[in-house]
């Protein structure tokens, strides 16, 4: 599909990125680790700014945020101490290994290129994306542009979600969604709810499961 015509029929138009998701995705996308002159790992700061250019390019938005997660504790935890307890913790491994270290940089870059950004200080960056979302889908079409299919509950008629994988890439709208699940993406966050989701570690509800 071509993004860029497909969108083209919107005239005001905001493409939210997911800058958490897109930073680890760049990091574990490149195997080959690359150092500035400063002695700086750099390749998630180059492979971010790849992503995030190819993704304008192909959306065509005239609004554009990047949300990060900031390093506040997850409220969350407080009613499910086990919610999202599987992620990794980076404190203690080398700086290769660390994608943090690079955010700095990306942080930078983005200002250099006058590209709005913003860190959560209290909540998820899924919940200010949802916020966002939930004030401004009335007024303006809105692109999410995360790996993450938490956010295929917010699909309507003037919301959709697009997944970068290159010549894959993919974009979800609610005639998707219902094409893949069987149910329209207002059922979406049941459905998580009861068949649990591995990757934030809840295990949803006792022998119910996707197929269920």
């Amino acid at each position: 599909m071509n993004y860029f015509v497909w969108y083209n029929v919107y005239m005001d138009k905001l493409l939210i990125i997911d800058g958490s998701a897109l930073l680890f995705q760049s990091f574990f996308g490149m195997p080959r680790k690359i150092q500035n002159g400063k002695g700086e790992y750099v390749e998630a700061v180059i492979c971010f700014l790849g992503i995030l250019l190819k993704t304008i390019r192909m959306v065509s938005p005239n609004e554009l945020l990047i949300v990060f997660d900031g390093e506040h504790e997850l409220s969350r935890r407080g009613d499910n101490p086990d919610y999202k307890a599987n992620r990794q913790d980076f404190s203690a491994v080398s700086d290769a290994e660390n994608p943090f270290l690079q955010l700095d940089i990306i942080k930078k870059v983005l200002d250099s290129l006058y590209f709005k950004w913003t860190e959560t200080t209290s909540v998820e960056a899924d919940d200010l994306i949802a916020s966002i979302v939930n004030d401004y889908a009335c007024q303006k079409h809105i692109t999410i542009s995360s790996s993450d299919k938490d956010f295929l509950g917010l699909v309507s008629e003037r919301v959709d979600v697009f997944v970068y994988r290159g010549k894959l890439s993919k974009l979800w709208t609610a005639n998707e969604i219902e094409a893949k699940y069987g149910f329209s993406p207002k059922y979406f966050f049941d459905f998580k709810a009861l068949s649990g989701d591995l990757s934030d570690n809840i295990k949803g509800v006792p022998g119910i499961g996707t197929k269920t």
